[in-house]
């Protein structure tokens, strides 16, 4: 090893040894192959030289003293196994061992030699001071008036020394200064666990407790460590709340102010007053807008209708020379086909909102009075059928059907309902558009099947995901559904106004195939 002089050392050696992946902290990705040694007062890290051939494999990097060193353990998610940060002063690294059992020897070996240096520290004044080894230079009368004239300037330097009050007398002992608890060893872990779930509150509640504590903590540099790996995570923790105050066009913005509420009291509590008045004014802000857009979107769609109406004063008019459709085509035509185009993106947008917060299960009903409400409003927009998707048994007890408690479940889940009726109700708006502008209707039909395409892309993606194959059978239930009942829908109405079948929907049915061998592959939970 390259610069190996620090193993020269008389009173240190080598306790544990091996070779580490140093991660990322943002993503806990591989950077560099390491070789950590860990001695008996220090670690130390080599990077490798992937170029060299020889004996030499490995070049120095540095030294960290163990006495400001924090070993932390990680929790397995992701790629990021096997995984334990090192808490050093200002900063912290990230290291993946190649097993977990090297991963429990490098954390068992750590804390027990930082145990095992702290003692030797504690009993090495004691023994100084019970078994003081003679000195045979002591009746020199030179070398002691040398100690005097030294022990002078060692006191003229300390007056002088603007860093003397670290060691001298805010300084405490090695001995006096209290162990750090786990929970706060852990409260990185947990912080940084606690924000990818999106658990605000509880990452709130830690952080107080933190701040809490380092206010009555010795100042020691581990405590200032760990206070400033703290702060770097109440940083994160306001960015991503506010990513959800921030209007973008990837969010909906049908939720209301209600939404906003969590995550202007997380800022309030983190003292971030301006910033959560700020953003929420911004929150409001585009959520009227998007309330206006929509407003205009119905209003012009009932002017269409005016101007239908319009249309046949046209055609009697055009008996006597004069005719106005044409004129009234080519001034809406670009109007329309923007209205049409901002909906149909509207829709996209928001099957790929839902199928993020999808966890595909079923929908559950209180009692039979709400399921018979639900049917009914399917049957009213054209959705028949249902029945079939309910769970459970149904008896038949003094001529009269009942329903056991797990009947009250229907094998769709919530986001494939509010599909169907924001489809029912585009379907039409898009039929009656085609009725007065038979024009477009090559831009309708396509609006029609890039709907519902994306949807069965999704479902497609949720059955070949590895990480659902738990609930194969609810998520080949819902995209049987679609295929089966969504599509043909469609296409019905589309039939009944034209008069002629939809030229591409069709090739949609090519996804049943892929759906029922899934689920013919799988138990399904249903009954």
């Amino acid at each position: 090893m390259e610069r190996h002089h620090v193993l020269e050392e008389p009173e240190r050696w080598l306790v544990y040894e091996g070779d580490l992946v140093e991660l990322s902290q943002d993503d806990y990705s591989g950077q560099q192959r390491v070789r950590a040694c860990l001695l008996n007062d220090s670690f130390m890290l080599a990077t490798w030289l992937a170029d060299r051939r020889g004996p030499v494999r490995y070049r120095f990097e540095t030294l960290h003293l163990l006495d400001a060193l924090v070993p932390v353990n990680v929790k397995d998610r992701g790629q990021a196994t096997n995984a334990f940060k090192l808490l050093i002063f200002p900063d912290a690294r990230a290291f993946q061992a190649p097993s977990p059992k090297i991963k429990s020897e490098w954390l068992e070996h750590l804390e027990r030699t930082k145990k095992d240096r702290v003692a030797a520290q504690q009993k090495q004044p004691t023994a100084e001071h019970r078994a003081p080894v003679a000195n045979p230079d002591s009746e020199n009368p030179f070398l002691k008036q040398q100690d005097s004239v030294g022990s002078r300037d060692s006191q003229d330097d300390d007056e002088t020394n603007p860093f003397s009050w670290w060691s001298s007398s805010s300084a405490p002992p090695q001995s006096q200064v209290p162990q750090t608890p786990e929970w706060m060893q852990e409260l990185p872990e947990d912080l940084d666990q606690a924000i990818a779930q999106r658990n605000f509150e509880d990452a709130l509640t830690l952080i107080q407790r933190a701040r809490e504590y380092f206010t009555q903590a010795p100042k020691t540099l581990v405590n200032a460590e760990m206070k400033r790996g703290v702060e770097t995570r109440v940083k994160t923790l306001v960015s991503v709340v506010r990513a959800e105050l921030a209007a973008s066009g990837e969010r909906s913005l049908n939720a209301g102010p209600k939404a906003a509420r969590r995550a202007v009291n997380i800022l309030l509590q983190l003292n971030k007053q301006q910033m959560a008045c700020e953003l929420f004014l911004k929150y409001r802000t585009a959520i009227l807008k998007s309330a206006l857009q929509r407003l205009r979107l119905e209003g012009d769609t009932e002017f269409i209708f005016h101007c239908n109406n319009l249309l046949y004063l046209s055609v009697k008019a055009s008996k006597t020379g004069l005719d106005l459709r044409f004129a009234l085509h080519a001034s809406m035509s670009r109007d329309l086909e923007r209205r049409v185009a901002s909906a149909r993106d509207q829709m996209l947008d928001a099957i790929k909102l839902r199928a993020q917060d999808e966890s595909w299960q079923p929908t559950k009903f209180t009692d039979e009075r709400q399921l018979q409400t639900f049917m009914e409003e399917m049957n009213d927009i054209g959705v028949a059928g249902l029945n079939e998707y309910l769970t459970g048994i149904r008896i038949i007890l003094n001529n009269m059907e009942l329903l056991v408690a797990d009947a009250l479940v229907l094998g769709l889940t919530s986001s494939v309902l509010e599909l169907v009726r924001v489809m029912v109700a585009f379907v039409e708006d898009v039929l009656r558009l085609l009725v007065v502008w038979p024009d477009a209707q090559q831009l309708l039909a396509d609006s029609l099947t890039a709907v519902l395409e994306a949807q069965l892309h999704q479902c497609k993606a949720a059955v070949q995901h590895p990480m659902l194959k738990d609930k194969t059978s609810i998520v080949c239930l819902n995209s049987l559904f679609v295929v089966d009942v969504l599509l043909p829908l469609t296409e019905q109405r589309y039939t009944e106004v034209t008069g002629f079948a939809h030229p591409t929907l069709r090739t949609l049915a090519r996804y049943r195939q892929l759906f029922a061998t899934s689920a013919d592959s799988h138990t399904s939970g249903f009954v």
